[in-house]
């Protein structure tokens, strides 16, 4: 799946993942640039071993561990 990010949602995923920190736990984004936009192609790292729950809201154990 390819999806295509705009440069704002990529500023506001950025922000919101600081905002996050240290519950954030990273992963890279594989991705080329159409002049700001941003085509996402390949996700790699612990932010791909999320799961979902019955409601649909995505959670990592590390975000549950530590009370959030």
């Amino acid at each position: 799946m390819t999806v295509w990010l705009s440069w704002y949602l990529m500023q506001s995923m950025s922000e919101y993942a600081r905002d996050l920190s240290p519950l954030e736990n990273g992963g890279v984004l594989l991705e080329w640039r159409s002049e700001e936009d941003h085509i996402i192609v390949d996700l790699r790292g612990p932010a791909t071993a999320l799961f979902t729950d019955a409601i649909g809201s995505c959670r990592t154990p590390s975000f549950d561990a530590a009370g959030a």
